[in-house]
């Protein structure tokens, strides 16, 4: 964490992760969280609860699984083959070859639209958004979700707030707005 930490002062300033995380918890009124890549694990470095007494649960420290969460995979959507590959090795260890073949159009999907989305899949009854932010080269460092149970954050309330989650890793990325990126379709 310690080296997260560091790396955040050196890019864009911790603070501004978590006033970025704190905005999108506000704005929602669902979880909100940061993960980073320290090496090649993706760390949960800030994170914003709701009042509410449903809600997703992780802490900061955490770490992400990428191959199964909204986090993960616009992470490693936003990675090089190299790159991707290792985080992957990391988490599922021999297997890697066979989960990232089967992720292969996922990903793509991911990268062309600037997001992932998490349908119950993560865990049941939770439904996700999460977007990378980019270095200067337009590789993920790290990424941002809004999680929040299925039957109070809807699809159409989920899929509403992808903007704001676009315009929030744009500002965290190294390039600010990203080129190209289709909209958003209507819920």
């Amino acid at each position: 964490i310690r080296i997260a930490g560091n790396a955040l002062v050196s890019l864009r300033g911790d603070l501004q992760i978590q006033t970025v995380v704190q905005s999108l918890s506000e704005a929602t009124y669902e979880s909100a969280s940061a993960g980073m890549l320290v090496g090649d694990v993706i760390v949960l470095i800030a994170r914003e609860e709701p009042d509410h007494s449903l809600r997703a649960v992780a802490r900061v420290g955490d770490s992400i699984s990428p191959h199964t969460s909204a986090m993960g995979k616009a992470i490693l959507a936003n990675l090089g083959p190299g790159r991707r590959l290792a985080v992957l090795r990391n988490a599922v260890g021999p297997e890697a070859d066979r989960v990232e073949d089967e992720l292969a159009g996922e990903l793509e999907t991911i990268r062309v639209q600037g997001y992932a989305l998490d349908e119950e899949t993560y865990s049941p009854g939770l439904r996700c958004r999460a977007a990378a932010f980019l270095d200067d080269e337009g590789l993920a460092i790290g990424g941002i979700s809004v999680a929040g149970p299925a039957a109070r954050f809807s699809f159409a309330k989920a899929t509403e707030f992808l903007p704001l989650l676009q315009e929030k890793v744009d500002e965290l990325s190294a390039h600010g707005q990203r080129a190209s990126r289709p909209a958003v379709p209507s819920p």
